[in-house]
């Protein structure tokens, strides 16, 4: 499949499953990296940026959907917020029914119901820790909390241990 299609829709499905709730760029960037990374997608390559993992790809793909696909609101305070337009809707129909296997768009969309619900911030960090032992592999959890806390200067050492408990449980209760 054409890593731009599987942008698009993933893009689209996150922004359908995360109504109601806060999901700006850097959530959308985490919801879909967790997508990516567990579920066998093609957004194409992440590198770390100081918000954890970050698709310039993704970010293209964004910018070139909006008004076609997603419109975006730039509230005075807080995140962008998007929704899909008519359009938009269209796409996702199509992307499921055309592009998608059932289960694997099952299983994504519930991921992105619950990740969406997530605070920015224990997204930024989980994604973040996942990043950091996918590229250093057999890394122990506390030279793990040590990396990420040099990398996430900003956030507390307990803040990056009730992250790292968060991904451990999350990865556990979905056999990952």
């Amino acid at each position: 499949m054409d890593s731009l299609i599987e942008s698009l829709g993933l893009l689209c499905l996150a922004i359908q499953e995360g109504e109601g709730h806060e999901v700006g760029r850097t959530k959308l960037q985490k919801m879909i990296y967790f997508a990516d990374r567990y579920f066998d997608w093609d957004v194409g390559d992440y590198g770390l940026h100081y918000y954890g993992p970050y698709s310039q790809n993704l970010a293209a793909t964004l910018k070139t959907a909006r008004g076609e696909l997603i419109d975006e609101t730039e509230p005075e305070f807080g995140p962008y917020q998007y929704e899909l337009t008519q359009r938009g809707n269209q796409f996702v129909e199509e992307f499921e029914t055309n592009v998608c296997d059932e289960t694997k768009t099952q299983r994504t969309r519930e991921l992105f119901s619950e990740l969406s619900q997530w605070s920015k911030d224990d997204l930024e960090l989980t994604a973040t820790l996942d990043y950091v032992s996918r590229n250093i592999p057999g890394i122990q959890r506390n030279a793990l909390i040590e990396q990420v806390s040099v990398i996430k200067e900003n956030f507390t050492q307990e803040l990056i241990e009730n992250a790292c408990e968060l991904w451990s449980n999350w990865k556990r209760e979905h056999g990952l």
